[in-house]
């Protein structure tokens, strides 16, 4: 069993946002974005390998009021097939999906599932 995530420098971002890179590059100042009306929009991380975490937390960076109203974590170990395992609301300047349990899983997928009036901006996302 893993004993923790792996190193930033080891995800891969992608998904249907603009820029997904951005949520995972240490950078503040960058961040992946969901344009008006993302709601269903997501950004996938391939962490690398298999990790063991309990909570996801998207940082919205300078643009603190850019949450999502709802976000969905989902996980999956071969990147295809993703098992919804948390539903949260979304709160300004960090978002914080804390997982009903220990959850092992390679690849992150984190979904909007209801836009809020402003664009969606995942600045960074943590796991831990």
């Amino acid at each position: 069993m893993p004993a923790s995530v792996t190193p930033k420098s080891a995800w891969r971002a992608a998904g249907d946002l603009a820029n997904p890179a951005a949520a995972v590059d240490g950078d503040l100042q960058t961040a992946a974005v969901g344009r008006p009306d993302y709601t269903g929009r997501f950004l996938t991380i391939d962490l690398g390998k298999p990790c063991l975490f309990q909570m996801v937390v998207l940082e919205h960076g300078a643009a603190e009021m850019d949450f999502a109203r709802s976000v969905e974590a989902a996980v999956s170990t071969d990147g295809r097939s993703f098992q919804p395992v948390y539903v949260g609301i979304g709160t300004r300047r960090v978002t914080i999906l804390l997982l009903p349990s220990p959850t092992l899983a390679r690849h992150l997928r984190v979904r909007a599932v209801r836009a809020a009036d402003r664009p969606w901006s995942l600045a960074e996302i943590y796991v831990q």
